[in-house]
């Protein structure tokens, strides 16, 4: 079921000095947003005019938590998407309303992009962030919606319903870090976020085939994934073939 009358607002945390890629692409986006066409004669208006946003504070998760209270307290209930981007996003304008229109308050109600993080083990291997309770898929479907356990917050919407009713039970804590270090299981806002709304009964979803990019020192996309991915097969496939292939006798 596709939501096209969804209004969101957009949250996003910045830095002083943040990646220029995304404020064109947030201009671009506004633009285009704005702009009336066949099917939205006064323009999508996706968002209600709801821009919020908080220098980078000493601790992401408090920054979230203080913005998605601002979201809730400022806004009207027709306004029924909490939209998360992160200044080092790069992406299209058609890509937010696109992704929104998946957002369904009962079926799906938190749903991501994808886009591509150095893996912390293997730094010049882009890992997907397509994350199940089997870990991350590494080779992912393609171009489809997925069922996974975690998404970060980079470019995702949520049902607003979901943080209303969070907060009715446990107050404005839906980013709060959980445990303080590896022995205690700690996890960063985002993994806390999914995990408090998995175990309240949300289903969370990434749409791979909604792919945008972050920009770290340089920008990781898919192409950073699968050439390495290609490369790794190629080097398996050669190792193969020479373990197999006959010795040359060498007179």
């Amino acid at each position: 079921m596709i939501q096209e009358q969804n209004q969101a607002a957009m949250l996003y945390l910045r830095r002083p000095f943040g990646p220029t890629g995304f404020g064109e692409c947030m201009r671009d986006f506004v633009v285009a947003d704005h702009t009336p066409s066949k099917q939205h004669p006064q323009g999508r208006r996706l968002v209600a005019d709801r821009w919020f946003s908080l220098c980078w504070p000493p601790y992401p998760n408090t920054g979230r938590n203080l913005l998605t209270a601002r979201f809730l307290d400022t806004t009207p209930r027709s306004v029924n998407l909490c939209g998360w981007l992160d200044d080092d996003m790069e992406f299209e304008p058609w890509q937010l309303p696109e992704l929104a229109a998946l957002v369904h308050p009962v079926e799906r109600p938190i749903v991501s992009a994808l886009y591509f993080a150095h893996n912390g083990e293997e730094r010049g291997k882009a890992r997907p962030l397509v994350i199940t309770d089997t870990g991350t898929q590494w080779d992912y479907p393609r171009d489809q919606l997925v069922r996974v356990r975690r998404v970060g917050m980079g470019c995702c919407f949520i049902a607003r319903e979901w943080l209303e009713d969070w907060r009715r039970e446990h107050g404005d804590t839906w980013f709060d870090y959980i445990g303080h270090g590896k022995a205690d299981g700690f996890q960063l806002e985002d993994s806390a976020f999914c995990d408090r709304m998995t175990q309240f009964g949300a289903s969370i979803w990434v749409h791979t085939g909604i792919i945008v990019g972050h920009l770290k020192l340089k920008r990781i996309g898919r192409f950073d994934h699968e050439s390495r991915t290609a490369l790794e097969k190629a080097v398996s496939a050669n190792d193969a073939a020479e373990r197999t292939s006959t010795p040359i006798a060498i007179p």
